[in-house]
């Protein structure tokens, strides 16, 4: 396993909780337009916490590849993210993304559990 992927691996899950933390924080101003002056800059603090969050990350990934323009261009969608604020809840498709895999792997398990019980 490469550093790069290594590094992925880790981060996945808390990049995703970062995620749906900056979702709360970027929609709860915009569902609730009477929102104190006080939760709507905390809001803000919570959008601007998790675009470093992310660039960091951005940057910590290209900094592992191996072939750094090859990875740049291959993963245009995650420059994206860092670039344009709103797209960066698409980091939770990469979770679900990865639940799905985990999910086939699980369940090719159990049914070769099975067969082999039969």
């Amino acid at each position: 396993m490469t550093h790069l992927q290594r590094w992925e691996r880790l981060s996945e899950l808390p990049l995703a909780v970062v995620a749906g933390v900056f979702l709360a924080g970027y929609a709860w101003p915009i569902l609730e337009p009477d929102l104190g002056h006080t939760a709507r800059r905390g809001c803000e603090y919570v959008v601007y916490a998790a675009w470093v969050i992310f660039a960091l990350d951005y940057l910590a990934r290209v900094g592992l590849a191996d072939r750094r323009w090859h990875f740049i261009t291959r993963h245009a969608l995650d420059l994206a993210v860092v670039a344009l604020p709103v797209l960066r809840p698409l980091r939770l498709l990469r979770l679900l993304a990865l639940i799905r895999v985990l999910n086939r792997k699980a369940t090719r398990a159990c049914l070769l559990m099975i067969v082999r019980l039969v």
